[in-house]
């Protein structure tokens, strides 16, 4: 593979066999790389096995290889997020499915989580708030790292 290299894959999460036959055409899955998977597992219902994909893509890649994860979570201002994707999942092409922290955790099965572990956007290593101003607050989303061991 060229230096350097860099493509636009199309295809479907949920077929994960496709992504990496494409991948392989642009990257060495012999070598550690990383997925970033924000803003997309909610899209997928359980019946999908989001999990079970997440297993795949990362059971193809290389040791040293990491996997960066946010998901809309079901545990924080959980009323609030629900009452709203239940009256605007009839109105999208695809239904949003909240998670909890220990849902969004089991994504990361098998690897290292990468510290401060599966916390709310902001947290995660957070600059320091400018002097004056206020922490950002955090977000109804979950996010890590982990590394494949």
């Amino acid at each position: 593979m060229p230096e350097g290299a860099c493509a636009y894959i199309y295809g479907d999460l949920r077929d994960p066999e496709g992504i990496l036959r494409k991948a392989a055409n642009t990257l060495d899955l012999g070598k550690p790389i990383a997925i970033v998977l924000f803003g997309i597992l909610h899209f997928l219902a359980d019946t999908d096995r989001p999990d079970a994909i997440v297993a795949r893509l990362m059971g193809a890649l290389a040791p040293g290889s990491y996997l960066a994860v946010s998901h809309l979570a079901k545990d924080v201002e959980g009323d609030a997020l629900t009452e709203t994707f239940s009256q605007l999942n009839p109105q999208m092409s695809e239904s949003v499915i909240l998670r909890t922290h220990d849902e969004v955790a089991a994504f990361s099965h098998g690897l290292e989580l990468v510290g401060p572990g599966v916390v709310q956007l902001p947290q995660w290593r957070p600059d320091p708030a400018p002097e004056g101003t206020q922490p950002a607050r955090p977000l109804p989303m979950w996010c890590a790292v982990g590394r494949k061991p």
